[in-house]
Parts: C-alpha cells; sequence; structure tokens
C-alpha cells in the first residue's frame, strides 16, 4: 500500500491552504497560535467538529466562520476536559488501591496466605492466569525499586524477601493494569465487598462482575489518554459496553451493546465512585465547560462537540447527577 507524501509547507503556505479551506489565520494572534500549537496537532486533530460536508475533490468542507482561533479554543477545551476526567479518576484509582489493599489483606490473613501464593485468588481463575498475574506484580515492583519509589524505600531496608513487603505498599505502586487484573482474578468476597460498598450491579452466583471489570478499564484507558495529552473528545473503545442501571435512566440508544465505548461511557461509571457531592461538582463543572466553548463556536460546533462525546441530549447529564446515590464508608469499620 503506497504512502500519500505531503509536501512541506512553510508557515505562508500553510495560511493560504487554510484560506482555501475556509478556515480564516488572519490576526496577529491566529497566526501565533498556528506557530504554537501546530499545523498537525490544532487543524487536523480539532477539525472534525466543523465540517459540515465534502466538495467534488473529496476535500472537507466547514461551517461559516470557522477559523484557527475557534480551533484553538476546542483544544483548550478539550485540555480542560483532560484535566477534568484526570483529577477525578485519580481520586478514585487511589480510594480503589487503599479498599483493595485493606480486604485483599484480610481474606489473606483467614486464609495464612500472601499474595505470592496462588491459592490468594479465586479458584476457578487458571493456574497460569495467577502465576501470571503473580508475576507481573514482582515486575511492577521490581519498576518501582529500580526508580526508588518513596514509598518502598523504607521497607526495603527492612525486607529481604517481597511477600514480607506490605501489601498497601505494593498495591500503592503497582500499575492501574495489574490492579484491575488483581480485582479481576481476586476471591470473589473482595470483589463482592467493592460491588456492595458502590451500589455496584453483580451476580456472585454467576461469577459475574462485569460492571466493576468493565468500568475500572474504561477509567484505566482514559486516565491513561488524558496523561499521554490524547484528545479526548474523540475517545472510544470498540470492545463490548456493559450497560449499568445508570444507562437504563437515558434513552435506549445508551443500551445498545453494539456501540463504541465514548466519553459518556466513562462520565456514568464515575457516578459509582463518587460521593454525591463529589459528583454533583463533577458533572457541573462539566457542563459549564460545554456550555463555555458554545458562547465561543456556536450551537452547530457545540452540539457536534456533544456527539463526539457520546452524549445524546445535554439534559441526560443533570437526570444521572440527580440520581440519589450514597456512598456507606462507615459499615466498613
Amino acid at each position: 500500500m503506497s504512502t500519500i507524501y505531503k509536501p512541506f509547507l512553510d508557515y505562508k503556505s500553510q495560511i493560504r491552504r487554510l484560506s482555501e479551506k475556509g478556515i480564516s489565520c488572519n490576526s496577529p494572534e491566529e497566526k501565533r497560535i498556528l506557530i504554537r500549537k501546530g499545523y498537525f496537532n490544532l487543524i487536523n486533530g480539532y477539525k472534525k467538529p466543523f465540517v459540515i460536508n465534502k466538495n467534488s475533490k473529496n476535500e472537507h468542507l466547514y461551517i461559516k466562520n470557522t477559523s484557527v482561533y475557534k480551533l484553538y479554543q476546542v483544544m483548550r477545551f478539550d485540555r480542560r476536559l483532560s484535566s477534568l476526567f484526570l483529577k477525578n479518576i485519580t481520586h478514585v484509582e487511589e480510594e480503589i488501591r487503599s479498599i483493595t489493599a485493606y480486604k485483599f489483606e484480610k481474606i489473606c490473613q483467614k486464609s495464612l496466605s500472601d499474595w505470592t501464593d496462588p491459592n490468594a485468588y479465586d479458584n476457578r481463575v487458571k493456574m497460569t492466569d495467577k502465576l501470571k498475574l503473580i508475576e507481573s506484580l514482582k515486575e511492577d515492583i521490581r519498576l518501582a525499586k529500580k526508580n526508588r519509589n518513596k514509598y518502598l524505600m523504607h521497607y526495603i531496608q527492612n525486607s529481604t524477601k517481597e511477600n514480607s513487603l506490605p501489601f498497601w505498599v505494593i498495591v500503592k505502586v503497582i500499575r492501574f493494569t495489574t490492579l484491575s487484573r488483581l480485582i479481576q482474578l481476586s476471591k470473589k468476597e473482595l470483589r463482592t465487598h467493592i460491588c456492595k460498598l458502590y451500589d455496584m450491579e453483580y451476580d456472585s452466583k454467576r461469577n459475574d462482575y462485569k460492571i466493576l471489570e468493565a468500568s475500572l478499564n474504561w477509567l484505566r484507558k482514559t486516565r491513561n489518554a488524558c496523561a499521554h495529552m490524547e484528545r479526548v473528545i474523540y475517545l472510544e473503545d470498540r470492545s463490548t459496553v456493559v450497560v449499568t442501571k445508570y444507562h437504563k435512566l437515558l434513552t435506549s440508544s445508551y443500551c445498545k451493546r453494539s456501540r463504541k465505548k465514548q466519553v459518556v461511557d466513562v462520565i456514568i461509571y464515575l457516578k459509582y465512585f463518587n460521593t454525591k457531592n463529589e459528583y454533583r461538582n463533577f458533572i457541573n463543572n462539566l457542563t459549564n465547560y460545554i456550555n463555555d466553548i458554545g458562547k465561543i463556536v456556536g450551537p452547530q460546533v457545540k452540539d457536534n462537540i456533544r456527539a463526539s462525546l457520546g452524549i445524546r441530549d445535554m439534559n441526560h447529564l443533570r437526570i444521572i447527577k440527580e440520581q440519589p446515590k450514597r456512598i456507606k464508608y462507615l459499615q466498613l469499620i
């Protein structure tokens, strides 16, 4: 398959090319934006909400008055969105790590095992999968030691064996991917504990904890995308959507398992892990960000951005936000 070569264009040629496309770049401010952000990152990265059609040459046609300034504002919106999700998800991740470490160690004490013992995990899980998880845990610990992780250094001096390290320290330093796998392969008691705490649907008889696994997996992928400055407004995943009770509050289109995962699914999954006030603040900030960008780019582009997030109607955010929710932490004591 041949690669289409695009010739180098200097800044003047880029500006002329943008004008031919119907994207203005006239003011000194817009020219500085183009230089600082780059044609590929800005134009190719954020043109999608402004596209209305294609011409006979298969070239994109843009909404009237599309400009470099407006594309830059969509980029800034995407960065704000990324910060909002990253802040919330890392908060959730920290909490999940703490709760998992506590419950896992409590279970191990009863069974006289530790995390290096395959018997510490679900007996329905294949031995090869358990051993692979244990090796991933060891590898994450070795990497943390190599990087002289501050959580490990105090204990390493007094611990010659990996299984003598406090488990809360181990859970603190392992990757989110490893943490998710640890929860997935853990004994049913741990997964049930997490689901009950967050009022999350599950079926222990069928060993079915799909919502817990799906939510942690999609939160992890979203967090990684935010941390690596990927474009959040186009974030999607083709794996099967696991429908929750919160999806069912909305229109049937959210419940189609054949559709791609989008940002809206992150929003819905976060409902489980946030307190009432935390989630209200999160949704209020998200709503304000979408409304703010709409004032700059106009209603049509705003609607395109909303749709790219997978939100069918802005009122759906309010419906999810107002659904009663309480996490009963004190019942764990």
